[in-house]
């Protein structure tokens, strides 16, 4: 009873730990980025610092986008694994079926060899 207790706190801690360390990742990432705009704004000004800001900008959404795409990626992967294992039991599941579809069909056949002979006896005694 208790193992299945201490396993999930264990699960719980260890997607805890994961959760901070991505808002950490996350935090550092928005703190440089935020650092680097204030020392443009501070330091430079006219078309070049737009053009720095541009660039900036379109690298800060570009490695959203491949995080969010690796996200999407590893829950396609999980799901995908998810499915082959749902598949493979259905697979087994339907062996087993069938398995058991052949045990009655030999079943069913003796039971019919066995009517037809009582009922040869059955005739054979009328007669």
């Amino acid at each position: 009873m208790g193992t299945p207790y201490i396993r999930a706190v264990a699960t719980i801690e260890l997607l805890q730990q994961e959760l901070n360390k991505e808002r950490e990742a996350r935090k550092a990432m928005e703190l440089c980025y935020e650092k680097v705009q204030s020392i443009l704004d501070n330091r430079f000004q006219g078309h070049l610092i737009n053009r720095i800001r541009f660039h900036l900008k379109r690298h800060r959404d570009v490695y959203l986008s491949k995080v969010r795409r690796l996200k999407l990626q590893e829950k396609k992967n999980a799901q995908a694994k998810d499915e082959a294992k749902r598949r493979s039991m259905r697979v087994g599941r339907a062996d087993e079926l069938t398995q058991e579809i052949e045990r009655l069909k030999t079943v069913l056949t003796q039971r019919n060899d066995e009517i037809e002979q009582l009922c040869k006896m059955i005739d054979s005694k009328t007669d």
